[in-house]
């Protein structure tokens, strides 16, 4: 989800480094998915994008007031979508499990 962003000169900075990468560097085999825009950011996002065939862009539309958890279910959801799609990575997962096992386990939370 985008950070909250001032109204003004901040806002087009934003936008401007938003898109930017994207505008630039895009490749035939690149997905762009856009989650929860506001409808000025999803303007922008439509106008980088126009020459950017329909099947490779798409636009999530969210409810207002999703939380975190919202959003978290929203971008694994994605994921798995995207995944699902690649058998390299259906094929691997059960060979990823095994090794992650014994990997060191961090927690998010500092003390």
């Amino acid at each position: 989800m985008p950070a909250p962003v001032r109204r003004g000169r901040s806002r087009r900075a934003y936008l401007t480094n938003f898109m930017h990468g994207a505008g630039i560097t895009d490749v035939d085999r690149e997905l762009y998915i856009a989650v929860g825009l506001s409808r000025s950011e999803e303007k922008a996002f439509k106008q980088v994008f126009e020459d950017i065939p329909n099947e490779r862009k798409h636009i999530v539309c969210l409810p207002k007031g999703l939380g975190p958890l919202g959003y978290l279910m929203v971008g694994y959801s994605l994921v798995g979508k995207i995944q699902a799609g690649y058998p390299a990575f259906q094929e691997r997962v059960g060979e990823y499990a095994k090794k992650a096992r014994n990997w060191l386990r961090l927690s998010p939370i500092r003390e």
